[in-house]
């Protein structure tokens, strides 16, 4: 960054928000503002509409008053552009305009907590209590420290999914920048801080943090109150916090459940090492009370309430606690330096998305091991996921068979253990497809070209992988669903290249887009110099659980697994008026831009060249029906048809017959 960008920022940053009429909305290159939906310590945000794609999204003007230095809270910020999660909004750019920063964020539409759960009894209260504690999970395994959970910052889509939002305090775990044991105002909601936060010691504020704000969050969801009676000023409030532990749950609501009880109080225990170590922890005892299990915690030892009763009277016992005090602040500064350098965190990334290596890397930007290819486009894919028993995986994804590693495709690593794959990812072409002359697939030439993380099968534990796998452009290609242990759920082959997929869960339908290479479209009685020579498709399957080695059957090919539909796009002689610079039409599957067409399980699909703002999108419905068409004014101009033109049929049957091999 150089000197004018970062003053730039800095004065975005840490200028006085200004007075703003309510009316008046700011300007955002790229986006049209409408209409402000909400506004708070953090700042204000704004409901607006992307230029170029039409989707709504989340404007926030921030207006910190902080004093970390201008590269600091670019690198924080640039940071949390790098999370995927269901658990935050997605943030897509940031910048500065007129003086103030602004984040671009992913526009969710729920309910607060606390209202949304308005008439629930006890169980769905804890079931829902399941999900936030999963989310703040999420939110924390990413590296990123909320510092101001409670119901307002928690919204409930209509699906019934929390998403944590307003990260205006989060704080990045292994951030860089001043020094963190440096004292600054207790951050936070006073209801739901933990008492390290009402110190405002920096250093002291750790993932335990959100899990007390989490307890106190459960306290108010399962009591109706906050664990800590507030004061009447700030400040006797802040002494009390530091001071005092949360009251018991029972006598909040003495008809709730002693195992909730427990597990309430665990979170919210004063001492940071005596709650959960984190927020999954807490999940899975209430996941266990759900299900009539035991739970990790029990009635309060002895020892705790002595220690309860130290808190309360440090006079008394200042001289054995001095010892206590000074060895557990060793244990728990060694575990934390232990716990920063040796946990694996991300992978670190190459500047493009192919790359010749891989290196996963722990919270203290540590390289822990790093796998290495002989071609500069040898690794297409690199991940964190974790199996439905728990334990993480490492998974990379290799384009070459001529490795150090002696495999190709998509090999999965235990967490710790990187020395020897805990499982590859074998490609395998059915019978049926081992005819072509020209495209003759070779099994044991397979590459991974693709691999998307989807919650397909709902009866098992966590997301799986979805893989791509060919051996050539145009050639065959095969579809693996995978979980993160290399688990063959479920696996079908087309005849011909995928160029994209979109996985619909409200239908549990996989839409997928490529070309059929069953034959030219010269063999089907149309001319031979037609764009891409092979029809363009679009066909749509339910995967199956354990269902592997199917062929897709199509018109031209009797297989094994029926789709729900398949189609051509028509006609073929107008593929050359959207062409790109490589001879044929670029073609994708996406989630739908407007929030009416999601909700009718509809999906995009778009039709253009290498220029992104020429385009023609056609609105499918689950069927394969096009129900809109929408296309840019300069595709329109530059195409000279009407998008009209473009159809979904039956694929166009061959009249040249076609040719085995001897």
């Amino acid at each position: 960054m150089d000197r004018n960008s970062a003053s730039m920022l800095a004065r975005a940053i840490f200028a006085e928000p200004p007075t703003e009429n309510p009316g008046d909305l700011p300007a955002v290159r790229g986006y049209t503002l409408v209409r402000e939906i909400g506004r708070g310590g953090g700042g204000v945000v704004y409901e607006g509409v992307s230029h170029t794609s039409g989707s709504r999204v989340a404007v926030k003007f921030m207006h910190e008053r902080g004093r970390k230095p201008a590269d600091r809270v670019f690198h924080e910020v640039d940071r949390l552009t790098e999370v995927r999660s269901g658990s935050v909004p997605h943030v897509y750019e940031h910048g500065w305009s007129a003086g103030r920063m602004f984040l671009v964020m992913e526009l969710i539409e729920g309910l607060p907590l606390l209202e949304y759960a308005d008439g629930f009894d006890l169980r769905e209260r804890v079931e829902l209590l399941v999900k936030v504690s999963g989310a703040v999970w999420d939110l924390n395994s990413h590296g990123i420290i909320h510092r101001d959970l409670k119901p307002s910052n928690i919204l409930v889509t209509k699906q019934g999914m929390p998403v944590i939002v307003d990260l205006g305090i989060a704080m990045l775990l292994g951030g860089e920048g001043e020094g963190d044991e440096d004292a600054e105002p207790a951050m936070g909601t006073l209801a739901y801080m933990a008492p390290e936060q009402a110190r405002g010691i920096r250093a002291e504020v750790t993932t335990r943090s959100d899990v007390y704000a989490l307890g106190a969050i459960g306290y108010e969801l399962l009591t109706g109150s906050t664990p800590n009676e507030l004061s009447p000023t700030v400040t006797q409030t802040l002494r009390r916090l530091q001071k005092e532990p949360p009251r018991p749950a029972r006598s909040l609501m003495p008809g709730l459940s002693a195992g909730l009880a427990y597990i309430l109080e665990h979170a919210c225990a004063f001492d940071p090492s005596e709650r959960y170590g984190s927020a999954e922890q807490m999940r899975d005892d209430l996941q266990h009370w759900l299900r009539r299990e035991p739970i990790s915690v029990g009635p309060q030892t002895l020892w705790m309430r002595l220690t309860r009763q130290t808190i309360r009277h440090p006079v008394a016992t200042v001289a054995v606690l001095c010892t206590f005090v000074a060895i557990a602040s060793l244990s728990t500064i060694s575990t934390m330096i232990w716990w920063q350098i040796t946990q694996p965190y991300r992978f670190l990334l190459p500047a493009n998305e192919l790359g010749p290596i891989a290196s996963i890397v722990s919270f203290s930007g540590r390289v822990l091991y790093s796998w290495q290819s002989v071609r500069d486009d040898g690794i297409v894919y690199r991940g964190l996921i974790r199996g439905p028993d728990g334990d993480r995986y490492a998974v990379i994804g290799f384009k070459h068979p001529e490795l150090g590693t002696g495999v190709s495709g998509l090999v999965g690593y235990k967490l710790g253990e990187y020395e020897k794959p805990a499982w590859v990812a074998e490609q395998r072409v059915p019978d049926e497809l081992m005819y072509a002359v020209q495209h003759q697939p070779r099994p044991h030439q397979f590459w991974v070209c693709d691999v998307f993380l989807f919650d397909v099968f709902s009866d098992i534990d966590g997301i799986e992988l979805l893989s791509v796998h060919r051996d050539a452009k145009l050639s065959a290609c095969v579809v693996q669903i995978r979980s993160a242990d290399g688990t063959l759920l479920s696996e079908f082959a087309h005849d011909g290249e995928l160029d994209s997929l979109y996985w619909e869960p409200m239908n549990g339908v996989l839409y997928c887009v490529g070309r059929n290479s069953d034959g030219e479209w010269m063999d089907r009685g149309e001319p031979e110099n037609y764009p891409g020579r092979y029809p363009l498709v679009v066909f749509a399957v339910r995967p199956e659980l354990g269902a592997t080695g199917l062929v897709v059957q199509h018109p031209g090919i009797q297989g094994t697994i029926q789709p729900l539909w398949y189609s051509c796009l028509l006609p073929g002689s107008a593929y050359s008026a959207i062409d790109d610079s490589r001879g044929h039409i670029a073609l994708s599957i996406n989630k739908p831009g407007l929030p009416a067409d999601l909700e009718s399980g509809f999906f995009d699909l778009q039709l253009g060249g290498m220029d992104e703002s020429e385009h023609l999108i056609l609105v499918l419905d689950a069927d394969g029906q096009v129900v809109r068409r929408r296309s840019t004014g300069s595709w329109e101009r530059e195409s000279g048809m009407d998008s009209d033109v473009f159809t979904l049929e039956a694929l166009p049957p061959r009249v040249v017959p076609r040719k085995f091999e001897q």
